[in-house]
């Protein structure tokens, strides 16, 4: 009887738990409507040398903007929501904006960090500090400068009245894409500006009208060029069209066309789908010296008129020579080492590195116009279907797609 009775207040106490634990899981006290919610995705920094004061815009969205599934076109534009505030750090200017602002701003979904010229020339590192330590901060978001008005930037749509975060400043380049410089996030960037040897660099994005909507001009974002650093020294920006070689310093695969000739009369088109580039370190009395080694593999797209296989391949490996020194040169007249190639020499040669720096305290730069001895470039060549179909008209008389030495 007493076992009895002890096996049914067990049972009653299991279903007052049971019950309990309903209350507890279905009860919606404290949580918030995620559709209510102001999302931020972008930040950006300036700074005000008078007020002594960090600038920060926000880029925010409504929930339809964020939950927009992958290449779903909304019925109607969603609304982008620039919010202003001022501190004497990023997280005060952030926090004082949090204060003044209903629906509460949710800050998880940044992707994204923006900076003033102003910021990139004397405050970077300082910001670098201050957003490490935000609570929301991830390593993967993404570091871009500006020369324009952050407003401007933050208003610019995608195509079609996409929201911004289907743009380059929210959504990374895919390999099929044709640029020069890639979306740096920020832990690759500190890995990079922490070390002595090598450069670094934020992308810098700009406002440029490609398209037309209804006849009228439509702005999209484009990457225009680069803000460099050298031993976390700020050293100068450099165009896109200056520094085209350092997407063969990047060793990751790229997709890139040429046009091969007289600008007046080129005779073809091709492109490149893989790329490669080895350093080899010589020994030198004073300063390192480099050899470069670069392979490649290229489609013939398109060829505008008759010529030999091995004129093509000449032209291609002269073009890419050609873009790597000037990217070199151009890294030299800002005192930096833009293709990254001193990496090499300092990681595995530490000693000498060192004794360089003890030697030269005053001029610690590595590198000079005779630093690379030699650039030796190796494409290999495919002729893709689409070229052939187009020349099928004199395929005969040619005997082969190619005319060869």
């Amino acid at each position: 009887m007493t076992l009895l009775v002890r096996r049914n207040s067990m049972r009653k106490l299991r279903i007052i738990v049971l019950v309990m634990l309903l209350f507890i899981l279905s009860s919606c006290g404290g949580a918030e409507n995620i559709q209510e919610l102001t999302y931020v995705v972008a930040i950006g920094v300036d700074y005000d040398e008078e007020a002594k004061q960090y600038l920060i815009y926000t880029m925010a969205l409504d929930f339809s903007g964020v939950a927009k599934q992958e290449g779903q076109k909304q019925s109607q534009s969603v609304p982008i929501w620039i919010g202003k505030a001022k501190g004497h750090t990023v997280s005060e200017a952030i926090s004082g904006l949090q204060k003044s602002t209903q629906p509460k701003l949710y800050l998880k979904h940044v992707k994204t960090f923006l900076f003033s010229e102003k910021v990139l020339q004397t405050k970077l590192s300082d910001v670098l500090g201050d957003i490490g330590r935000l609570d929301f901060f991830r390593q993967s978001d993404y570091l871009f400068g500006t020369d324009s008005s952050i407003e401007d930037i933050f208003s610019t749509r995608a195509l079609f009245d996409f929201p911004p975060n289907y743009s380059i400043l929210l959504k990374p380049l895919g390999e099929e894409t044709e640029n020069y410089l890639k979306h740096i996030p920020y832990r690759e960037f500190i890995s990079r500006f922490y070390e002595p040897v090598g450069a670094s660099y934020i992308p810098a994005i700009g406002v440029k009208k490609s398209w037309e909507k209804n006849r009228s001009k439509y702005p999209g974002l484009t990457i225009k060029g680069a803000y460099f650093y050298e031993d976390q020294g700020f050293t100068g920006y450099k165009s896109i069209r200056s520094i085209k070689g350092i997407r063969w310093s990047e060793k990751e695969e790229m997709e890139n066309t040429y046009t091969l000739g007289d600008k007046e009369k080129p005779h073809t088109v091709v492109k490149i789908t893989t790329s490669d580039l080895k350093v080899k370190v010589r020994k030198n009395k004073d300063k390192p010296v480099f050899d470069l080694f670069i392979k490649g593999e290229a489609d013939i797209l398109e060829s505008l008129q008759k010529v030999s296989e091995s004129k093509i391949q000449e032209d291609l490996e002269k073009t890419i020579k050609e873009e790597i020194d000037g990217t070199f040169k151009e890294g030299l007249a800002i005192k930096t080492d833009v293709l990254r190639i001193g990496t090499k020499w300092f990681r595995n040669n530490k000693n000498e590195y060192l004794a360089f720096r003890e030697r030269h305290q005053l001029e610690p730069f590595y590198l000079d116009e005779n630093s690379i001895r030699n650039i030796r470039v190796k494409v290999k060549l495919h002729s893709t279907y689409n070229y052939k179909l187009k020349t099928r008209t004199n395929i005969w008389d040619m005997k082969s797609i190619y005319m060869r030495d």
